[in-house]
């Protein structure tokens, strides 16, 4: 169950003696490893919070990001500085494999959340199925104003 989470560094570095460790080299210089080594050292409490808040967006991404068959998804959440604003870039991607292993680039769907600061909550939604490409852009501020307006549909 680990390695379907992607977990399998934690459960080794728990589990595994020293000499057993010799497997994970590499994966020790990674930057989850290194920001668990710094939680475990004396640091000051604002540069821990930050690294605690790194090291659960890593595992978040670890869990939400799996292959379950031919199906595939991928999370990926990325600060960006657009100007003079920061936000995060959240990506969301779903596809699927062909027979030989590749990604099937005809069925496959690619979605970009966005705070932007002037639209607000943005969507950007990019679907890809045999024979239709399409792409949409949904601000989900201006798509809430019209629900607050009434409608009425029985005027004569």
């Amino acid at each position: 169950m680990t390695k379907i989470l992607g977990l399998q560094l934690e459960y080794a570095l728990i589990n595994l003696s020293g000499d057993d460790m010799a497997d994970f080299p590499k994966d020790l210089e990674t930057l989850k490893p290194l920001l668990l080594k710094l939680l475990n050292e004396q640091i000051p409490a604002s540069i821990k919070e930050m690294a605690e808040q790194v090291l659960n967006r890593i595992t978040a991404q670890q869990i939400l990001s799996q292959e379950n068959g031919p199906i595939q998804n991928l999370l990926l959440t990325l600060p960006i500085n657009l100007g003079s604003t920061q936000t995060d870039l959240t990506l969301q991607w779903s596809g699927r494999k062909t027979k030989d292993g590749k990604i099937d680039p005809d069925y496959c769907r690619v979605l970009f959340y966005l705070e932007l600061e002037r639209l607000k909550e943005t969507v950007i939604d990019m679907q890809g199925s045999k024979p239709d490409h399409k792409s949409d852009v949904h601000q989900w501020a201006w798509l809430r104003s019209l629900k607050r307006q009434p409608v009425n549909i029985l005027t004569s």
